[in-house]
């Protein structure tokens, strides 16, 4: 494999792109939403890289790892909106709307493509090339909430991050895709059940 197609340079290359399309649109209105689906589209070129670890844990550790991500994330959730009113559900769904999501369709199909989009690039193309497993956590979280950096203030920015540490760090126990795409997903309906 040459240098320019080795996974580092892919991440590299491609992150800096995605960061650009962001970057100039990122004074146009309810587009996020639109532009961040189709960046996660556009990372398919991931699963090309994707190679099932062979240190990786059984399936059902692997989702019992998930499940218990989900628990985690759900509480993080809890304590952080008692303290930070920019993650409070209606200033969330403020949020949504102001990035583009108006539609039930619009949050099924993040949930459904954009979250193991995401994880697959993110945990394949970045976490799974850093050695040392407590800066692959710190640097795969940093690099993911970077993304948003254009759309949600600091303090929601904070709280992203402290989710993304979750998510990396079940990954980098399991080394399986499922534990952060369910963790991500079962969380996020958990959470939407409750608050709607």
């Amino acid at each position: 494999m040459t240098k320019w197609l080795s996974r580092p340079s892919l991440f590299l290359m491609s992150f800096l792109f995605f960061h650009l399309l962001i970057f100039v649109a990122r004074d146009t209105e309810r587009v996020f939403w639109h532009m961040v689906t189709g960046i996660f589209l556009l990372t398919t070129f991931s699963s090309l890289e994707y190679k099932r670890n062979l240190t990786s844990r059984r399936i059902g550790q692997s989702i019992s790892t998930g499940l218990l991500s989900a628990a985690a994330l759900i509480a993080v959730y809890i304590i952080a909106e008692h303290f930070i009113p920019a993650v409070r559900y209606p200033a969330v769904m403020k949020t949504l709307i102001d990035i583009g999501v108006h539609y039930r369709w619009q949050l099924m199909v993040s949930l459904a493509l954009t979250v193991p989009l995401h994880e697959l690039y993110f945990r394949t193309m970045l976490q799974e090339t850093i050695s040392n497993p407590a800066l692959a956590v710190v640097v795969t979280s940093l690099a993911s909430v970077s993304l948003f950096i254009w759309t949600l203030s600091p303090l929601q920015l904070l709280t992203l991050f402290l989710f993304q540490l979750v998510l990396a760090t079940g990954y980098q126990y399991s080394r399986r895709l499922i534990t952060p795409i369910t963790g991500q997903i079962l969380s996020v309906v958990i959470l939407i059940l409750l608050y709607t």
